[in-house]
């Protein structure tokens, strides 16, 4: 969408990012690209031709899955740095940087299993990421399988590809490059509501918030939250016709916590005993974990509270404060709706609550208020140009630039 889109931005301004996919059907590798777009006012006042500048080419064999691209996850680190997660030269998957002016690429892992998510922090230097943990129905040493309650697509195709498997997750966290090996954070942990996990890390790699899938609570969050028991009625039925777990696995819904880890000493503590307003599918990647300053705090949008000392939980969800070295949350406010995501912005964030925005400013006292005045989301550094997909029948989409006054600029 367009507001993903916008996230492509360069933070000055100045320039964004798009990746493009062609197939090359004779040799069959396909071709990836990052193109950088140039935002500057004197290029679009210019109205030349569109001269995307290609910083990164790579061909990709074995590239199976078009839903699975094998260039993905990039954004901006700072106005002259992407970072992405890639499968380059026969590798796995895993983390890139890339100078766009000395088109530079540094590797910043090297983990053996596929790597789904990630996250860095401020000097690259440490990053945490999840992985798909092997988990084939042949275990080694065995001759054969009892398929039992073993899904069939995974007795038939999974013992070698990790995406047929029943899948299971876990959670690393590397120093310095992958000079260092890998520690793991946590157990391997079932796949849950059709998503892969996400992962957060402050600025100055201290802290990491990881999401924790919790199948076994839901009968007791369902009795207290609302937004639980709605999605736990319209997707967890494989508890009704199974209640033991035997035959079913319980899958496409459980309610999750989140849980902060210091990653210098691998230890974890519960931000709230209660579950997130998340749910299911992409909607639980989107972002809603914002650090503040260095990582002193994080702002933590869509989740529930634990109950108060009269034993009563809010119905809602809530946006908190919460303070990681201090374990301490504070609530900022209560939402009408889910949390669909969070986006930082000068003077404080925003959440988009159901489908209204809502804006929070610092007060002078160090909280947080609502503000009444709501802005576009774009980058401050570029207020007049923003971005968007335009198409037609006969005519594939392309990016333009679109100015204050609806005045388009095409950009590929």
């Amino acid at each position: 969408d367009d507001e993903a889109l916008n996230d492509q931005i360069s933070p000055d301004g100045s320039h964004a990012f798009i990746v493009t996919r062609k197939a090359d059907i004779a040799s069959d590798p396909n071709l990836y690209e990052l193109k950088l777009l140039d935002l500057r006012p004197v290029s679009l006042a210019a109205k030349t031709a569109p001269s995307p500048v290609t910083v990164l080419s790579a061909k990709v064999g074995e590239d199976v899955r078009f839903t699975d691209p094998s260039v993905k996850l990039v954004h901006w680190h700072g106005d002259r740095t992407l970072v992405f997660l890639a499968r380059l030269a026969g590798l796995s998957p895993q983390v890139y940087t890339l100078d766009i002016l000395t088109r530079k690429l540094t590797r910043l892992t090297a983990a053996s299993d596929l790597i789904v998510s990630y996250a860095e922090s401020q000097d690259l230097r440490r990053v945490v990421y999840a992985v798909i943990a092997p988990n084939p129905p042949l275990q080694a040493g065995a001759h054969d399988v009892v398929v039992g309650n073993q899904s069939f697509w995974s007795v038939e195709f999974g013992q070698g590809d990790v995406r047929a498997q029943q899948r299971k997750y876990r959670y690393f966290v590397v120093d310095e490059g992958g000079h260092r090996a890998p520690r793991a954070l946590g157990a391997p942990f079932a796949e849950s509501s059709n998503a892969w996990p996400t992962v957060s890390i402050s600025p100055d790699g201290r802290w990491a918030v990881l999401p924790r899938w919790e199948p076994e609570r839901v009968a007791v969050w369902e009795r207290e939250y609302p937004l639980v028991a709605e999605l736990s009625g319209k997707l967890s039925l494989a508890r009704k016709i199974d209640p033991l777990g035997y035959f079913v696995t319980a899958s496409n819904y459980a309610p999750r916590r989140m849980i902060v880890w210091h990653l210098d000493d691998g230890k974890e503590a519960t931000i709230g005993d209660a579950p997130d307003d998340a749910s299911v599918g992409l909607s639980q990647n989107r972002p809603k974990v914002l650090w503040q300053g260095a990582g002193e705090s994080l702002v933590l949008a869509g989740t529930h509270l634990p109950a108060g000392k009269d034993g009563r939980a809010s119905p809602a969800s809530h946006i908190i404060e919460y303070w990681p070295a201090r374990r301490q949350w504070k609530d900022i406010a209560a939402l009408a709706a889910r949390a669909e995501r969070a986006y930082a912005t000068p003077d404080g964030f925003y959440v988009i609550d159901g489908d209204k925005r809502r804006d929070f400013e610092r007060s002078s006292a160090g909280g947080w208020r609502e503000s009444t005045r709501t802005t576009a989301a774009q980058p401050p550094t570029n207020p007049v140009w923003r971005l968007q997909t335009i198409q037609a029948p006969n005519r594939p989409p392309d990016v333009y630039a679109v100015g204050r006054g609806g005045e388009p600029r095409r950009l590929t």
